[in-house]
């Protein structure tokens, strides 16, 4: 009796899909959003330190990529250019964060933008449920520590560390991803190290 061997159905790769979604399917580039949104949401958490921050900043990575969609050329890897959002995405969020704290204080008067029923979410209590009391809290502090030095570093050494030691990007992609060459990756990388030990030593101290 002859057997039939079920050899299964290759998934579509990035390039395809990109295709498709700029033909107008809408479900090849939902596909895109869950091959890469983890990776991205991990990266730009790192960036910007914060959780609700980072879900904001990497959900406009993704609308902003559907929008110019159109306009992608397919010159570099899909993630690539996402990369590449979320990267200036980070760089924008962080500078409207160093500005004066008067500026970006909320009135409780002002109308919140995000409900339309009215409730402010930014205001209302952080949801605890499923937090482990058990935590190790060693763990936590040292995540602190390496947060908040890795939020010391200027912007073009808090890129390529979160990239290169967090992401596991090969210098290859981050040369993309940063536009420069890799020579500039490797010496960049070098010093934003030196200088990550020098904020933890400090953060620690």
């Amino acid at each position: 009796m002859e057997t039939t061997v079920n050899r299964g159905v290759a998934a579509p790769d990035d390039r395809d899909l990109v295709g498709r979604a700029q033909a107008g399917d809408r479900e090849a580039f939902d596909t895109l959003l869950l091959r890469h949104q983890d990776t991205i949401f991990n990266a730009v958490l790192k960036l910007v330190g914060d959780h609700h921050r980072a879900l904001d900043v990497a959900q406009e990575v993704f609308l902003r990529a559907f929008r110019a969609l159109g306009r992608f050329k397919g010159d570099s890897a899909f993630s690539t250019w996402l990369y590449r959002i979320a990267l200036n995405l980070c760089a924008t969020e962080r500078a409207r964060r160093r500005r004066p704290l008067e500026a970006r204080m909320l009135s409780l008067d002002a109308p919140s933008p995000a409900d339309g029923d009215g409730r402010r979410p930014d205001l209302e209590p952080e949801d605890r449920r499923g937090s482990n009391p058990g935590d190790d809290v060693m763990s936590v502090e040292c995540h602190e520590h390496v947060q908040r030095a890795i939020d010391s570093l200027e912007e073009e050494f808090r890129s390529v560390v979160v990239l290169r030691d967090l992401c596991d990007l090969s210098y290859e992609e981050m040369a993309e991803i940063l536009g420069c060459p890799i020579g500039t990756v490797r010496s960049r990388l070098h010093r934003a190290r030196l200088r990550l030990e020098e904020a933890l030593r400090d953060v620690a101290g």
